[in-house]
């Protein structure tokens, strides 16, 4: 009799399940860009200056949020903003979303008049509007899944996969901290983005959903380069630091590993002095910095800290994993 060994998910990454479906998806002439970005990229007929996105995440109960203890309010916020930070990351403007709920029957109708008016804010914010979506029963957990459609000028849209030797790289606001419940009312970078891709020379973008320890990665390998990050510039949050308690190595590996700050992950073709300009306008217009916190080399197998203080370490991929116990504690 033969024996099968199942595999399970609890042994996967992210990536190797993504890869899973991948493997035999194809493409058609309407797909400019398919899995492995931010969004999905399609090319819109008689519009070649133009593109469609797509973009979907799920808010999963007690993953993502705590059913008794977050104010749906926030988690409806979060479920639609975290879409639009995919849309912002690729250089586009958000046109439409869907809206595709699964809950118990436990659930109260409050509770869902006020997710919706979460997720109504976050769209009248961004002009973004909900314009379906479906609705189905679960055992447990509460599902919500939002797709988001947007639209995105050829000439403006960033991949991750741009990232060139000696290109700086950037990134917006403070890192770490998302335990503190920062994770359920971030801003999505959408206005922020558009201003650096016309202030600069993006060559690759990614939000920081995942955390800058594995999505710094995404941008490495999706350009097959490497990288230098630099310890002591790492922004790293006030709720990062609170959380730590005053240890700064502690604090790094939440800015490090955290994930979900939406901020946005970038690299431009610029001069350290030039960047420095770009830094104090971006500064005066949003009142958050951008950092310059590493550069991109040609050697893929190198990805490093250097810290001034002690010798570089190596840099494994780290930040969020979704097959791992993990939910939130404020």
């Amino acid at each position: 009799m033969a024996c099968h060994t199942k595999k399970i998910l609890a042994g996967l990454t992210e990536e190797e399940i993504i890869d899973l479906f991948s493997r035999n998806t194809f493409k058609t002439t309407a797909v400019h860009t398919g899995i492995g970005d931010d969004t999905a990229v399609l090319n819109i007929p008689n519009e070649p200056n133009n593109f469609l996105l797509l973009t979907q995440d799920s808010v999963v109960s007690g993953r993502h949020f705590l059913y008794e203890k977050d104010a749906p309010q926030r988690v409806g916020w979060k479920s639609l903003a975290r879409n639009i930070s995919d849309i912002a990351a690729m250089g586009g403007v958000p046109m439409g979303a869907l809206v595709a709920l699964a809950m118990p029957e436990s659930v109260s109708v409050t509770w869902l008049e006020q997710l919706y008016e979460g997720i109504n804010k976050c769209a009248l914010q961004f002009d973004c509007p909900v314009v379906g979506g479906d609705i189905a029963s679960s055992q447990s957990e509460i599902f919500i899944s939002v797709t988001v459609i947007g639209k995105v000028e050829a000439a403006k849209l960033v991949h991750r996969n741009g990232a060139q030797d000696g290109n700086l790289i950037c990134v917006t606001g403070y890192l770490g901290g998302s335990s503190r419940g920062k994770h359920l009312d971030f801003i999505p970078r959408l206005e922020h983005a558009h201003w650096l891709i016309d202030s600069c020379k993006v060559s690759a973008m990614i939000d920081l959903s995942d955390g800058l320890g594995k999505d710094l990665f995404h941008i490495a390998r999706a350009s097959n380069k490497g990288f230098v990050l630099e310890r002591d510039t790492i922004p790293i949050s006030e709720e990062a630091q609170m959380v730590s308690a005053g240890d700064i190595e502690q604090a790094f590996h939440h800015a490090l590993n955290d994930g979900e700050d939406f901020e946005l992950l970038f690299t431009i073709d610029e001069s350290v002095d030039s960047f420095h300009h770009t830094a104090h306008c971006f500064k005066e217009k949003f009142g958050i910095p951008v950092t310059h916190i590493g550069t991109i080399v040609n050697d893929v197998s190198l990805t490093i800290i250097r810290r001034k203080s002690a010798d570089d370490v190596y840099l494994t991929k780290g930040g969020f994993e979704h097959f791992k116990s993990r939910v939130h504690d404020e």
